[in-house]
């Protein structure tokens, strides 16, 4: 009888769609995009270094610091994350990676870190080199709300309708 096997994929259909947590997140191509600017903390008689800062910060762009400074203070530099408008029915969380390249090839990723609640809790901070790429990327979850109930039971409610009637049609 192929109504079961129908009926079992349009459940697990319907599973894994309900199952999908909404997630927005920035790839690298799109951070590359933002506008961003030039940043000079440094002294005329330091050695510099440039670096880059590229996503949900305050203030991305290039940066142009003094020999010695670390990932923290970089960090603190370009403003922390964004203060973008965030209401009740969405949570924040932001993951900051900093690269760090190797010559001709790939640049490798050196450290990945969560900020929790816009704050940047190291585990190791790292001296900065010149040519260090700092992402900051954001990823805005969707809460589950009384309208999702709704729609979950009113696809569930929809779906045992029309296998209810193709059982009984005959099936």
């Amino acid at each position: 009888m192929a109504l079961i096997p129908m009926v079992r994929f349009l459940l697990t259909s319907v599973l894994v769609v309900l199952c999908t947590y909404s997630l927005q997140a920035q790839s690298l191509e799109d951070l590359r995009g933002e506008a961003g600017a030039f940043y000079t903390f440094a002294d005329p008689s330091d050695i510099t270094i440039e670096v880059k800062v590229w996503g949900a910060v305050s203030n991305p762009g290039l940066y142009e610091i003094r020999q010695g400074v670390h990932l923290g203070t970089l960090f603190s530099l370009a403003g922390g994350p964004q203060n973008s408008v965030q209401n009740a029915s969405t949570s924040r969380s932001f993951s900051l990676r900093l690269y760090r390249s190797q010559g001709e090839g790939e640049p490798i990723l050196l450290v990945e870190q969560y900020v929790e609640d816009n704050i940047l809790l190291l585990n190791e901070d790292p001296v900065l080199m010149h040519g260090d790429l700092l992402v900051l990327e954001e990823q805005v979850r969707q809460k589950f709300n009384w309208r999702d109930g709704i729609s979950i039971l009113s696809a569930v409610g929809t779906l045992v309708l029309v296998v209810e009637r193709l059982i009984s049609s005959g099936g």
